[in-house]
């Protein structure tokens, strides 16, 4: 697959159009800043010094010197100071100069300052005249020389302030660029996560790309309908086995019946015959039970919803329990709040009744030398939300923490996927069930106990007052 080599390669060709022009933007601030310094502050001596040699005018064939006018307001202004210096070091001129600067100099006294930029510690610039050696010194905190060169204090000062105006411009250029970059890879990839977190889900999904990620919406397209037509295979071999096994199943449980019935037929015969009645109504309810966990997994069996007045359906359960020859080793309660008598639940009345029954007959069953079970009802608000609590618990061996760490997880993963043959486990399918229709119905379904001290699940459902 080709689309997402290029689709990458790409976002590296921006990232390195991106740092190149960066670079860009960077010497072209260098430069305008430059330009600007020397502009303000660079060329200043040089023009201060020539604007003294043009106003400095010889008279009496050298004798004597007139200055004044701008050229003496600029040194003023500036704080500096002048000097003429004969070519013979002798000082012919000056201006306001300090008294250490005030005497004759020597060729090497002159090599000195002209090297190094500095008269009696003072910067100075130099200007070269017919007449001798014009020096114009600045104050000692203006500039600081390098050889012949004269860097601006003030603009050194600056130099802080114009990093960090070219950083600030780096960090807005990548942060516009992340900006539009973000907006566009959301752009490509939301519809290929979203279709991935649809898939996940189990829902059939249908992208349309273009460009580099079209052939991986394509591919992705591919695994969904792979995945459907499987889902659909599964259930319609779930659905064959359920109607073929029911027809089968209801002749050995109807002769089952006759036989334990009958009383010319010997004891150990009607024994017999009631317990393969029994295991026949047990295979029963699983095959039940596995086409019920299977629609309610993929979304393929709509809630038949209606208004459920839970207190009732509570009663005619365990009606028909006690009804329908409750083995002599179980007692079954019932306790309901006073303020859950009209609780009404918006809901499947079927699935809900189903639910409840597979938690008695989970107690029963795994609790074969007999226990006590008693379902509650109870009222319970949080904030502004309101649900009812069915609570089925077992006076029996119930199971240790370990075991029922392990039992809930493996509930919430058979939740969330379909349980594989080689993972059954006590208390497997049908809590697997009961969690399935409480999710479907917007609630939780909670496991507690101990070892030795029975199991207590309790199912949270919202609901509103009847």
């Amino acid at each position: 697959m080709k689309s997402f080599p290029r689709f990458f390669t790409k976002q590296l060709l921006l990232f390195a159009a991106l740092a190149f022009f960066i670079v860009v933007v960077d010497l072209v601030l260098y430069v305008g800043i430059a330009m600007h310094e020397s502009d303000v502050n660079f060329s200043e001596p040089s023009v201060v010094v020539k604007t003294v040699s043009e106003a400095l005018v010889a008279e009496d064939g050298g004798e004597s010197y007139a200055f004044g006018g701008d050229a003496a307001q600029l040194l003023d202004e500036k704080d500096a100071w002048a000097l003429l210096i004969g070519p013979d070091g002798n000082l012919l001129w000056k201006y306001k100069a300090p008294d250490e600067a005030v005497k004759d100099y020597s060729l090497n006294d002159v090599a000195l300052f002209s090297h190094y930029g500095y008269l009696e510690d003072r910067p100075s610039f130099i200007w070269s005249r017919d007449d001798g050696l014009l020096v114009v010194g600045f104050p000692a905190s203006s500039y600081s020389m390098y050889s012949t060169m004269g860097f601006p204090r003030e603009a050194i000062g600056r130099v802080p302030l114009y990093v960090l105006l070219v950083l600030s411009a780096d960090l807005l250029i990548f942060f516009v660029a992340y900006l539009i970059s973000k907006r566009r890879t959301v752009k490509s990839i939301a519809p290929l996560t979203d279709a991935l977190d649809d898939l996940s889900s189990g829902q059939a999904v249908k992208v349309n790309l273009g460009g580099d990620l079209k052939e991986v919406g394509e591919r992705i397209n591919e695994a969904s309908e792979i995945i459907r037509k499987k889902d659909s295979a599964r259930d319609s071999w779930i659905r064959g086995i359920s109607h073929d096994i029911r027809t089968p199943l209801s002749m050995i449980t109807g002769y089952a019946d006759g036989i334990a019935g009958d009383a010319e037929v010997p004891k150990r015969v009607r024994d017999d015959a009631a317990i393969i009645r029994a295991q026949g109504m047990k295979i029963k309810d699983l095959v039940l039970d596995l086409n019920a966990a299977s629609q309610l997994e993929y979304d393929m069996q709509p809630l038949n919803v209606e208004e459920v007045r839970v207190a009732g359906l509570l009663r005619e359960i365990i009606v028909e329990y006690l009804n329908g020859g409750l083995s002599e080793k179980y007692t079954l309660g019932l306790s309901i709040d006073d303020t859950a008598q009209d609780l009404v639940l918006v809901g499947d009345r079927r699935l809900l009744k189903r639910a409840v029954q597979n938690l008695v007959q989970n107690a029963m069953v795994h609790n074969p030398a007999g226990c006590a079970i008693e379902v509650g009802l109870h009222a319970k608000r949080d904030g502004s939300a309101e649900y009812c609590s069915i609570t089925v618990s077992d006076t029996g061996q119930g199971m240790s923490v370990n075991d029922l760490i392990m039992l809930q997880s493996r509930i919430l993963q058979s939740a969330s996927s379909s349980p594989k043959q080689d993972e059954a486990e006590p208390h497997g399918l049908g809590l697997v069930l009961v969690e399935k229709i409480v999710r479907a119905h917007g609630g939780i379904m909670q496991l507690a106990g101990d070892q030795g001290a029975g199991l207590v699940a309790k199912l949270y459902l919202p609901m509103r007052h009847g």
